[in-house]
């Protein structure tokens, strides 16, 4: 059989006072105990070892008679080994397994150390969860004898931290600030490192290494902030939110309804209502040639009708004028005509 051959020995000896027993391996004898013995091949280059027990008795006038009618021949097993090339680490943590095994011909592979066979190849790689791990190797020989390899590495894969962070907001105007601030699942406690990176290259900085920090954009449309915080373990996580900032052009104005003069003094002046979302306010201006005179401002999107009155100053009999209406947006940016 396989080493290490464990070998059972009943002793059918008859009209006998003392025994001893001689395993054949160059142990020592036994004359007290006849049970069990085990038997490995102490030359590794033999791939079979044939041992001849034989067993002496003495009855009680001291004749001696020796049995050695039996041999035993033991098969060499293969020898498991491996390494690993890295065994502490974050989760999802690959782990590069090095085969060293001795006179194997196929192999099982444990990772988990659960019993369940997870790979047969010679050589592999696996990623860990986070946890503690005793991966095992079972190694099989041509002869079909097998060795098993456990406890040799211990596997340690640490969880990984996990990054979040809010904002005040998520839409702001050029040049606007927002505040962050940075936090961690389950706890904020084991973070050592936090590192922002606001994607804005039009910013002389636009990295912090603050929990809770703040932030000015100059870069217009989308910029993607970027939270990376790294624990005591020296594991990592990423997360990032999309931050939209407005462009300082200022809404497309509606265009004017009509201007006419009303009881031959007054002046009626109305425009299409605004569709831009971000409205803050409708401006009207007197047009002097290209010297604009603001008449009127009205943050009602539905404001869309003023009269220009004649106690202002105006005389339709006598003088021409022109109107400009203007659309500002949230970030005080007025627009063209």
């Amino acid at each position: 059989g396989c080493e290490t051959l464990r070998v059972n020995f009943i002793n059918e000896s008859k009209y006998y006072n003392r025994f001893f027993l001689e395993y054949g391996d160059g142990s020592v004898l036994d004359s007290i105990n006849f049970n069990h013995h085990s038997y490995s091949i102490y030359d590794r280059s033999l791939p079979s070892q044939k041992f001849k027990p034989v067993l002496s008795v003495i009855d009680s006038f001291g004749c001696f008679v020796q049995y050695q009618n039996d041999s035993i021949e033991v098969l060499r097993a293969p020898e498991s080994k491996f390494t690993v090339l890295n065994d502490t680490g974050c989760s999802e943590l690959e782990v590069t397994f090095r085969n060293i095994t001795i006179g194997g011909a196929s192999y099982k592979w444990d990772f988990d150390g659960n019993g369940t066979i997870d790979n047969v190849t010679f050589a592999p790689k696996f990623k860990y969860p986070a946890g503690d791990f005793k991966p095992m190797l079972i190694a099989k020989g041509t002869n079909g004898c097998e060795d098993t390899a456990r406890d040799i590495v211990f596997i340690k894969s640490y969880a990984r931290p996990d990054a979040r962070f809010t904002t005040n907001t998520d839409t702001v105007c050029y040049n606007g600030t927002i505040n962050f601030s940075g936090s961690n699942l389950p706890s904020s406690s084991d973070i050592k490192s936090w590192y922002w990176d606001f994607g804005d290259p039009y910013s002389f900085r636009d990295t912090s290494t603050s929990q809770n920090t703040s932030f000015s954009f100059k870069k217009i449309f989308l910029s993607q902030v970027v939270l990376l915080v790294t624990d005591k373990n020296n594991c990592t996580d990423t997360t990032d939110k999309f931050i939209y900032v407005h462009d300082t052009i200022g809404p497309r104005s509606e265009p004017m309804h009509f201007v006419s003069v009303s009881n031959n003094k007054d002046i009626d002046v109305q425009w299409k209502k605004s569709q831009f979302r971000q409205f803050d306010s409708y401006n009207l201006f007197r047009d002097n040639s290209n010297a604009y005179t603001l008449l009127y401002s009205s943050p009602n999107l539905n404001d869309t009708v003023f009269k220009v009155l004649s106690n202002t100053g105006i005389n339709v009999n006598t003088s021409r004028y022109c109107y400009v209406i203007k659309t500002k947006d949230l970030c005080k940016n007025l627009g063209a005509v």
